[in-house]
This record gives structure tokens, C-alpha cells and sequence, in this order.
């Protein structure tokens, strides 16, 4: 009988260290996903800010330098294409510190 309790009680904590673990990975995804998520509107806003930087370039004034100087520990780039009549901007914005990548293109 001793034995049986002994056994019963082993497997009560066994299951209830699993259920801990689990939830506190749950938790741990969801905290990263958070915090990152910050990051991420700043690369999106990065990106952006070299797509317009871009166009204000291409349609009002050449002389413009882009991609823009950024004070937020972003940095943006862009890559622009011609095919046939067709022109693509494709502007990628990263977080310096998290590496963090969001990219927009555009089809004038």
C-alpha cells in the first residue's frame, strides 16, 4: 500500500512540473513576442521613411540624400528595379540591437 501512495504521489508531482513548464514557456513566447513587437513598428517605420524618402526624391527634388539619417538605432536601405515600364522600390528597415527586419516595396 505504502508503495502504491509513494507511486500515486510521484506521478501527482511529475504531472505538475510538466503543467509548470509548459505554461511558464507559454508565457516566456508571449513576454518575447512583446517586447519585440516595439522593435518591429520602428524597422516597419524605417522602411517607410526610405520608401517616401525615395519617392520625394525621384518626383520633387534629386539632390535629396536617402536613406534619411535615423536616431532611433535604426537603419534602412533600398534597392531600386526597372523591368520593361515598371519600376520597383523595395525599402528594408532593421533594429540595430535585435536585428529586427521589416521591408516594403512599391510598383510605379
Amino acid at each position: 500500500m505504502k508503495a502504491q501512495a509513494v507511486f500515486i504521489v510521484l506521478i501527482v508531482l511529475m504531472v505538475a512540473s510538466v503543467t509548470s513548464l509548459l505554461w511558464g514557456m507559454v508565457i516566456s513566447e508571449r513576454l518575447h513576442l512583446a517586447t519585440e513587437a516595439s522593435e518591429a513598428v520602428k524597422a516597419f517605420y524605417a522602411a517607410d521613411s526610405v520608401l517616401d524618402c525615395k519617392f520625394y526624391q525621384i518626383y520633387y527634388d534629386s539632390s535629396e540624400d536617402c536613406p534619411p539619417d535615423f536616431t532611433n538605432n535604426t537603419k534602412a536601405s533600398f534597392t531600386t528595379s526597372t523591368y520593361d515600364d515598371t519600376t520597383l522600390i523595395k525599402a528594408v528597415g532593421w533594429t540595430v540591437t535585435t536585428q529586427i527586419y521589416r521591408a516594403l516595396t512599391a510598383k510605379f
